[in-house]
């Protein structure tokens, strides 16, 4: 290749474009150092790059945007493909977790019953060797809990399950307040109180006046 072509040109010739793009894109996606990039595109391109990079900054700049461009879709594409198949992959988990649940429901039912296992472990110079286990309480405890809480909600996803209702509490009017020793509601335009020689007396109330007291016969 022919390095002294565009010494006097004006602008960066299509093949070193297309170079410093491959280079910038290998850089962009496969990481530092930069070198080793540019290395892979053509031997010593590194310092043509930098050369031109400081006589045609503005052209260096458009022909990184476009490698950028081209290494973040390439990326995209790979994190998609990355997520998809960790997508799969705990589908597969979650079924074998779900047959295996299944399977250990009768286990965990006898614990929470309490009942007695014989273990096979063999044989011991020529005899069968066996041993019982007894469940503890807290054993017993514990898988009944477990059966208790799978019977209640299930085993769904929580964005799948359905949510409990509560039921509605009907919330008490706050009191009036209530005049110390007379006990009576504060909430009154008037009281009339009546003397035990028939005399009736009025207090009215007026919104930014004092109680006033009437007497009647």
């Amino acid at each position: 290749m022919n390095t002294n072509a565009n010494a006097t040109t004006k602008t960066i010739p299509d093949y070193e474009r297309e170079a410093f793009q491959a280079a910038l894109f290998l850089y962009y996606t496969q990481g530092p150092p930069i070198t080793d990039a540019f290395n892979q595109v053509e031997a010593g391109l590194i310092d043509r790059y930098y050369r031109r990079k400081k006589r045609f900054p503005d052209e260096i700049k458009r022909i990184d945007r476009e490698a950028r461009r081209m290494a973040m879709s390439e990326i995209a594409g790979d994190k998609l493909a990355a997520d998809s198949e960790a997508i799969r992959f705990s589908a597969v988990v979650q079924r074998e977790a779900r047959e295996a649940l299944m399977a250990a429901l009768p286990h965990l039912a006898s614990i929470a019953r309490g009942e007695v296992f014989v273990v096979d472990l063999g044989e011991k110079d020529g005899n069968p060797v066996v041993k019982r286990i007894i469940p503890y309480p807290r054993d017993v405890v514990a898988a009944a809990t477990v059966l208790r809480d799978i019977a209640r909600v299930g085993v769904q996803p929580e964005r799948y399950r359905t949510p409990s209702v509560e039921p509605d509490v009907e919330e008490e009017e706050p009191r009036k307040p209530m005049i110390p020793l007379l006990g009576v509601d504060a909430d009154f335009t008037s009281i009339t109180a009546t003397r035990p020689d028939g005399t009736k007396f009025t207090a009215e109330v007026k919104p930014g006046d004092v109680i006033e007291v009437k007497g009647s016969d």
